[in-house]
């Protein structure tokens, strides 16, 4: 049993990550009842695609990652693309860690929110190198902090809800949500790290990733509701700014130390999982793995690509959705099968079809 939920905290850690920050502020620019939807449908829709890589992994026993799955089983053309869509995808991810950490230990500690952001990266990237061992238990540590932490928010929070809050609709804004959603659910990068901690067993894996998944929805479910419900249209892009005007200050405190330790176990995940795409799919050294994987973000960051909103939903609806059709498209070569692997295509074409028309359409 300790092993399943060691290997659901890895999940579950990978998962509450910076996406979460994003959601209330969705809730405001369209509303709660409609981020709610989203969770739940593509909660089940990303269920599925996480048990799909599961089970992908199992089949080969391997310590190969998505793109060298995509390059045997669908082709070489194929796993070009894949390469840039992957990549991208968790390379953004850091980015995005990157850009908010320093904001909330500027909030806490007073430090200019740059070097905060320097000071995140650092840490991330020693945690990163270490490797698996100990970011397992770290993981399951942090995940219990998590939890705990998330209790008391809730309950600091709630005498300042603001009832009418719940009340306000936007549906010009019904599709924004989505990308957001979408990049605040993926948890792809822990799936290899799960097999190889439960060593390829089937139920304990299948058992880990249904927790793994659906616990942090209905987190997400939770946190939206309890900050949406405070701040209503001073909502922020990162939530918790607006939250620390509206209630006291160790409630605000509470708040970022959560928001804290939610990024770095996020960025630790997917930071090994890059450094093992390009270890094992790349066949480059692990120091130069480690190199890339830590500094190409971070040149990103320094650049000014700082707008986080704007980075994970684009992420979530292209890139997340672009991973999620290759998982499907792989597994339906694996296990034979048609149906499931075509309606999830389907579905993620779509939306990546509509975000790319929403971002770039200038009438739009």
């Amino acid at each position: 049993m300790l092993k399943i939920l060691k290997a659901a905290s890895i999940l579950i850690g990978t998962i509450i990550g910076v996406g979460i920050f994003g959601l209330p502020y969705i809730a405001k620019e369209s509303n709660l009842y409609l981020v709610i939807f989203y969770l739940l449908v593509l909660g089940l829709l990303t269920t599925t695609v996480h048990w799909f890589y599961a089970e992908i992994i199992i089949s080969s026993r391997s310590k190969e990652r998505l793109i060298s799955y995509i390059k045997k089983y669908l082709g070489e053309k194929y796993s070009l693309v894949a390469k840039f869509t992957v990549l991208f995808s968790l390379l953004g991810a850091l980015l995005a860690y990157i850009i908010v950490s320093g904001i909330f230990i500027e909030a806490l500690f007073g430090i200019n929110h740059l070097w905060g952001s320097l000071l995140f990266f650092v840490l991330g990237s020693v945690a990163i190198f270490l490797g698996l061992k100990t970011v397992s238990w770290l993981e399951l540590i942090m995940t219990a902090f998590l939890l705990l932490i998330m209790l008391v928010l809730t309950a600091t929070s709630f005498p300042y809800i603001n009832l009418d809050n719940f009340l306000s609709f936007n549906f010009n804004n019904f599709f924004l949500g989505y990308g957001v959603v979408l990049f605040a659910l993926a948890g792809l990068t822990a799936i290899p790290e799960m097999a190889e901690l439960l060593r390829h067993n089937r139920r304990e894996l299948k058992i880990s990733v249904i927790l793994g998944t659906l616990l942090p929805v209905f987190l997400f479910i939770v946190f939206t509701a309890i900050v949406f419900g405070v701040t209503g249209k001073e909502t922020t892009p990162e939530a918790l700014i607006g939250l620390g005007r509206s209630i006291n200050g160790m409630a605000l405190g509470i708040g970022l130390w959560f928001g804290l330790l939610a990024l770095y176990t996020s960025y630790i995940a997917i930071g090994l999982d890059i450094k093992n795409i390009f270890s094992y799919d790349f066949k480059l050294s692990s120091t130069l793995s480690w190199a890339l994987t830590s500094f190409i973000p971070l040149s990103a960051f320094l650049l000014g690509l700082r707008n986080f909103i704007a980075i994970i939903g684009f992420l979530g609806a292209i890139f997340g959705a672009g991973s999620g059709i290759f998982v499907a498209l792989v597994y339906g070569k694996v296990k034979k099968k048609k149906l499931w692997p075509i309606l999830i295509t389907l579905i993620f074409a779509l939306g990546m079809i509509y975000e790319i028309y929403r971002r770039f359409t200038p009438s739009f």
